[in-house]
């Protein structure tokens, strides 16, 4: 191995240190002398020269070559620093572009249009690898799928005869699904993840429907034909035409029922028959059904905060950890985990939803959690 320039310039072998730096000069500008030994030469020869006495000034002194080694080395040192940091730039960017490629294959990305529809004959149709058009005629309607991610039904509404039992379909989405539908008498339903309507191929008197999960409906008005939602065989609600969100997903605290334009009528099934709870709604209410079967009192709320899932956000407006983490299992699809007590907090606003789980692990990070995600389950403690 190479003796360091630096000690053959301490041992006064100044023909071996002039054939090694000739040597350096004459190599690839991209593969100069690394800075730190450019740099070693320079002190080395500023020192010798400062205990010799002899000044390193002046190109005009062709004699003194320990000022072409310093000057060499100088030039050596710039290439040499500006070189290995472009390497060290390029080395940096493709670790980095190798830890955001490895981010993002193990990264969970957001939710999106999933829904699977299940034909009164029991045929089975995954909604997003369906081709875009007609998917199957049924009972006198034609479903199709639109190009927007939207399912329609159209066909006669008019009475079956007493002959036909009714035909039902039903749509759900899975986590990390949303979707959207037209029934057959033209009002349009919006589905949140891990939801699901059922409902007849064709109205018979009663618009009736029943849902779990979460959804928004925009009823076509009919006097004639009132449009009645079963929602988890716990509670009715009651419209003739009305826009209108319900919340009932089984992990709540309550099944809330929000009306945004016309009036509802929510029923409490789950009270004696003979007395039902019952409340009636005006636009920016909302009533909530306990898990102890209790119909609070209509009180007004912001409903964009009730609508943010809708349009694309999460809602935080009060919520806990839990509630939070109960939008994110369900949008991303996968499982919270707690490691030991749940941390205390309330959070507040909304939050965009169409980013990468990462982006919602960094934020619970800088608010002082430690989360790990391991395959489809995130683990959440306090730091």
């Amino acid at each position: 191995m190479d003796e360091p320039i630096d000690d053959l310039l301490a041992q006064g072998r100044d023909e071996e240190v002039k054939a090694r730096i000739n040597a350096l000069l004459q190599q690839p500008a991209e593969t100069p002398m690394p800075p730190e030994t450019a740099a070693g030469v320079l002190a080395a020869i500023m020192a010798t020269d400062s205990a010799n006495n002899t000044p390193v000034v002046g190109l005009h002194r062709p004699g003194n070559w320990r000022l072409y080694a310093a000057c060499a080395a100088m030039v050596i040192l710039t290439l040499g620093g500006y070189f290995w940091f472009r390497k060290a730039g390029v080395a940096y960017k493709e670790n980095h572009h190798a830890k955001m490629a490895d981010k993002m294959l193990n990264d969970v990305q957001p939710g999106g249009n999933k829904a699977i529809l299940t034909l009164a004959d029991g045929t089975v149709i995954d909604l997003d690898t369906a081709a875009i058009g007609e998917l199957a005629k049924e009972a006198g309607s034609t479903v199709s799928k639109k190009v927007d991610g939207q399912l329609e039904f159209q066909g006669s509404n008019s009475p079956l005869t007493t002959h036909h039992s009714p035909a039902f379909n039903t749509i759900s989405t899975p986590n990390g699904g949303q979707y959207q539908v037209v029934l057959p008498d033209g009002s349009r339903v919006w589905l949140n993840a891990a939801s699901s309507i059922r409902f007849p191929t064709a109205f018979n008197g009663e618009r009736k429907i029943t849902m779990t999960g979460e959804a928004y409906f925009e009823v076509a008005h009919n006097e004639h034909m009132p449009f009645v939602v079963n929602v988890n065989d716990k509670e009715e609600v009651m419209v003739l035409g009305t826009h209108f969100n319900i919340n009932a997903y089984e992990n709540e605290k309550a099944i809330h029922t929000t009306l945004l334009l016309g009036s509802v009528k929510v029923v409490n099934r789950e009270s004696a028959i003979v007395n039902r709870q019952s409340a009636m709604l005006k636009p920016g209410e909302q009533v909530s059904l306990s898990q102890t079967s209790q119909l609070s009192h209509p009180i007004p709320v912001q409903t964009d905060e009730v609508m943010a899932w809708k349009n694309g956000l999460f809602n935080l407006a009060g919520a806990d950890l839990k509630d939070f983490m109960h939008q994110v299992e369900r949008w991303y699809d996968v499982t919270v985990q707690y490691q030991g007590d749940v941390p205390n907090m309330e959070f507040q606003g909304k939050m965009n939803r169409g980013v990468p789980l990462s982006d919602i692990i960094d934020y619970l990070k800088n608010l002082g959690l430690k989360c790990e995600l391991a395959g489809k389950t995130l683990h959440v403690k306090s730091k």
